[in-house]
């Protein structure tokens, strides 16, 4: 990629600048595209594969798990019982309040997901990825995590 031709060699200091950011545009723009790409891909094949079940933690709590949530992070929608990783290399699963309002239920916490939160989080685990019997959102030091029921045992 030829940047300046030859004739150019004795180029002011703000013309390096303008080509450096209109460098740094393009690439940011082919960044957002392929997110948005993902993005999409990520949210049709969810819509298509996601299953429905439960996630238990310490075969008390139950969780419904599966079901599209109408929150959506970095343009993915969150499905409950997706594996989100918080803060810290915090893990948990995406649960939906009676009210209404995204948490993340960790094997000890929970955290609604806003703010600086949110703008930390990432999606680790997609819910149709799941195995019946597998155990996800872990904790950190070895503490357990949620154990995935799902309907018709798939």
């Amino acid at each position: 990629m030829v940047i300046f031709a030859d004739k150019d060699m004795s180029v002011s200091l703000k013309a390096v600048h303008k080509k450096i950011e209109e460098i740094n545009d393009n690439h940011k723009e082919e960044i957002k595209e392929i997110r948005d790409d993902y993005a999409n891909f990520a949210n049709e094949t969810k819509k298509m594969f996601s299953q429905t079940g439960r996630a238990h933690l310490r075969n008390v709590t139950r969780f419904s798990i599966g079901k599209p949530t109408g929150h959506y992070l970095n343009g993915i929608e969150l499905y409950t019982g997706d594996e989100i990783e918080i803060h810290n290399g915090r893990l948990g699963i995406a649960i939906v309040t009676l009210e209404g309002n995204l948490i993340i239920k960790t094997n000890a916490e929970a955290y609604e997901l806003s703010g600086t939160i949110k703008s930390r989080a990432r999606i680790s685990r997609h819910v149709h990825t799941y195995k019946d019997g597998d155990e996800v959102a872990k904790g950190r030091k070895g503490g357990e995590g949620f154990i995935i029921e799902l309907n018709g045992g798939k």
